[in-house]
């Protein structure tokens, strides 16, 4: 086990992702073994929380206390049952290096979000998710789970074994142990076609279940101060490798920001422009394996804040949003992002009690996004929806008491399991109404 411990003469900061939060812990520590990581909860006195690879907008990491990254554990897909169609993975590789080691075996996860980078473990802790009317969040594939609790024992978790913790280990958050395994369902490898195109905003809000119905997986953007949205859709495809129309996504982000640096003070000049721009876009068509298809590159640094609303109130949460942004916020240039995914049982997946449809607001990196909690957090909470767990919100744990039917007995779980609140940091003490049970 390699422990960095950051000394007087050179201070060392765990930060994430986009770079809005930043901490300097006692260690940042980095177990070889499963019993690595047994000896260091047992034996630190501070706060322990696992890091995976820092997408994550809100602080579920950050602490003065204890670290502990697991990417140097050895191995990535240890086994695949053919006949049950699960794979038992390294829930510390990337979803990225997963899939690439999925694929030399021929088989794949069913779906993916648009970022991969993301640990395995970290993904399903947050109820990460792609879309598609008929694909779920990735944690609800999950069927079995080995982790290390908060006394540093290893608690095995399946079907046949603790299958009455499955349904709150799958969306934990890190607060009940840290994951070291994971059994999850997946398919053999497959092909995707996805297509983007450039259609009329109001085209698209009248044309949205059809869109979510007719394809495996749909999405669009809509483009700020423009009457357009980009769509895109992912189908199953046979035959050749293709890559037409693509454009540069960068290349549009730094366009978008300038014309909003420009002409932010006449928006009528502002929309005829982008209108322009967006009608002459070609369209794109992208042939692939799966798992390539599904994920981009996100150079562009940002930060977000994504709400998941029932379904029948997603597109009036989202026409207000944008009406909103439209009216009051001229400095936004990132496009929104709207999609939908299958609902579970899960307690604390946002998805537990039926599909929603989920939006989400991004601003550069370095750029204030206050305003995500004055302006957009309101009308999104207006319309019932839940917070993606990785990404920037306000609430604590009264709220989401309210929201969950399930939060109570996640609640009374977490404290059988961690009653020292050796996992919670600041902003999970908040979240479970545990400010007194502070560590260090």
């Amino acid at each position: 086990m390699i422990v960095e411990t950051p000394g007087l003469e050179r201070e060392r900061y765990w930060s994430n992702w986009s770079g809005n939060l930043s901490v300097k812990p006692s260690s940042v520590t980095y177990p070889e073994t499963v019993s690595d990581v047994q000896k260091l909860i047992t034996q630190s006195r501070r706060i322990v929380r696992p890091v995976g690879s820092g997408h994550s907008f809100s602080n579920l990491v950050g602490t003065a206390g204890d670290i502990v990254s697991l990417n140097r554990l050895k191995g990535d897909v240890y086994a695949i049952d053919e006949t049950r169609m699960v794979a038992r993975l390294n829930a510390n590789k990337t979803l990225n290096e997963l899939s690439h080691a999925l694929n030399a075996r021929g088989y794949a996860f069913k779906n993916l979000g648009d970022i991969d980078k993301q640990t395995l473990a970290g993904a399903i802790s947050t109820a990460t998710h792609g879309t598609g009317q008929g694909l779920g969040c990735l944690s609800s594939e999950v069927v079995g789970m080995s982790i290390v609790s908060a006394t540093g024992e290893v608690i095995v978790a399946s079907e046949t074994q603790n299958s009455h913790l499955l349904p709150a280990l799958r969306v934990g958050l890190g607060v009940l142990g840290v994951i070291v395994e994971v059994e999850i369902r997946v398919r053999k490898a497959f092909k995707l076609r996805r297509t983007i195109t450039f259609e009329p905003f109001k085209d698209v809000l009248s044309d949205a279940a059809s869109y979510w119905a007719e394809n495996r997986g749909f999405e669009f953007y809509y483009l700020p101060f423009c009457d357009y949205a980009m769509v895109i859709t992912t189908n199953e495809a046979d035959g050749p490798n293709e890559n037409t129309g693509g454009g540069d996504d960068e290349s549009g982000l730094y366009q978008m920001r300038r014309v909003r640096n420009l002409l932010s003070g006449w928006p009528m000049l502002r929309r005829r422009l982008l209108n322009f721009v967006a009608t002459r876009i070609p369209e794109e068509a992208l042939v692939g394996p799966s798992f390539e298809v599904l994920a981009t590159e996100r150079n562009t640094r940002f930060n977000e804040i994504e709400y998941h609303m029932p379904l029948p109130n997603g597109l009036n949460a989202l026409v207000e949003t944008v009406n909103h942004i439209e009216r009051a916020l001229p400095e936004v240039f990132f496009p929104i992002e709207v999609r939908m995914t299958a609902g579970d049982r899960d307690w604390l997946s946002p998805f537990s009690d039926g599909p929603r449809m989920s939006i989400a607001v991004h601003a550069a990196a370095e750029d204030d996004y206050s305003w995500f909690f004055s302006d957009i957090e309101p009308i999104f909470r207006k319309y019932g929806g839940r917070p993606h767990w990785g990404k920037l919100h306000s609430l604590w744990y009264g709220d989401f008491f309210a929201l969950y039917n399930d939060f109570e007995s996640f609640w009374k779980l977490r404290r059988e399991l961690d009653p020292h609140g050796r996992l919670l940091n600041t902003h999970l003490r908040r979240i479970f109404g545990e400010d007194g049970h502070v560590v260090s």
